[in-house]
């Protein structure tokens, strides 16, 4: 009964987002997922308004990525979302896995006894390592 629990999202959407108790970080990710997934709105869309919307700067194509497995899915979250590099992909340690899943035991849950989907996974990645790299 929070009104920052309440966000209209298509059921494609409702699927993907981060079930975070970070009111921030979830609407970060809704600013995230609106600009990666911007090109679908104008699916049924004329000819007309299509190129209107490029002439003025828009993409009207949806990006392609297709079905991704899991840890290419979130790998592709912490890219486009969270800005990682290469660099932070092979700096992984022990101490950071032990981090990522207090994260993820303490700061996320289920939501309607749905498994933790990869935005929320690539939340509590980010989290992580934000706190290995400030010890």
């Amino acid at each position: 009964m929070d009104v920052r629990n309440f966000a209209l999202l298509c059921a494609d959407h409702h699927k993907q987002a981060p079930d975070i108790a970070d009111a921030e970080a979830f609407w970060a990710w809704i600013d995230y997922a609106e600009l990666r997934d911007s090109g679908s709105k104008w699916l049924r869309a004329s000819e007309k308004v299509k190129l209107w919307v490029k002439a003025s700067g828009g993409r009207t194509e949806p990006i392609g990525r297709g079905e991704m497995e899991f840890l290419a899915a979130m790998q592709f979250e912490l890219r486009h979302l969270y800005g990682w590099t290469d660099e932070d992909f092979s700096a992984v340690s022990w101490e950071f896995m032990e981090e990522y899943h207090r994260v993820l035991d303490v700061a996320t849950g289920r939501h309607f006894a749905v498994e933790k989907k990869v935005a929320t996974h690539a939340w509590a990645y980010h989290v992580a390592r934000l706190r290995v790299v400030a010890r």
